[in-house]
């Protein structure tokens, strides 16, 4: 009876223990960054993240265990939000630098989106190359920066960044 009632004890402190810090498997979800449309209000959807916000309509997030774009993780996220209109502007995220992520990020970009193409927009930033794929709603652009050694290793974390765009802005000029 003792041994049962001390395993019992010492299951429940590890079961309580686990359950110290939130997680996805405590209720918080993970944000799907790749469902996320201009008029999602990600601290509203989130309430259990804690967003760092650097002004009023900038926030910052860095707990890779919340963030995946395509089952692909994040290593941060940056969005900003238009104060007067309330929608998304643009989301700003790091990839981790594993090129076998970067690799699927593109191949998940070039199912949903089709071929990329230049930033023909000036959308995003201009220091190195950057690969772009427009949606209906969207613009999104990948930069990976590489070594110049053989191996092409990266050399710092692969940039995402999404611009959302309305309707009217995705109509070429004739």
């Amino acid at each position: 009876m003792k041994k049962n009632l001390v395993l019992t004890a010492l299951l429940t402190s590890l079961l309580l223990a686990c359950k110290d810090g939130p997680g996805p498997s405590s209720g918080v979800s993970v944000i799907r960054v790749e469902a996320l449309n201009r008029d999602a209000d990600v601290p509203a959807l989130y309430p259990q993240l804690h967003f760092s916000s650097k002004y009023s309509d900038e926030y910052e997030f860095n707990d890779e265990r919340f963030m995946r774009y395509a089952d692909i993780p994040l290593e941060r996220m940056a969005f900003s939000m238009d104060d007067s209109y309330g929608h998304i502007k643009s989301i700003h995220l790091d990839l981790f630098p594993v090129k076998e992520d970067v690799d699927r990020m593109k191949k998940v970009l070039t199912a949903a989106y089709g071929q990329p193409g230049e930033d023909s927009t000036h959308e995003f930033p201009s220091d190195g190359d950057i690969q772009v794929w427009k949606g209906k709603d969207r613009l999104i652009g990948l930069r990976v920066t590489k070594d110049s050694t053989p191996e092409g290793k990266m050399s710092a974390s692969p940039n995402l960044y999404i611009s959302f765009i309305t309707p009217e802005e995705n109509v070429p000029n004739e």
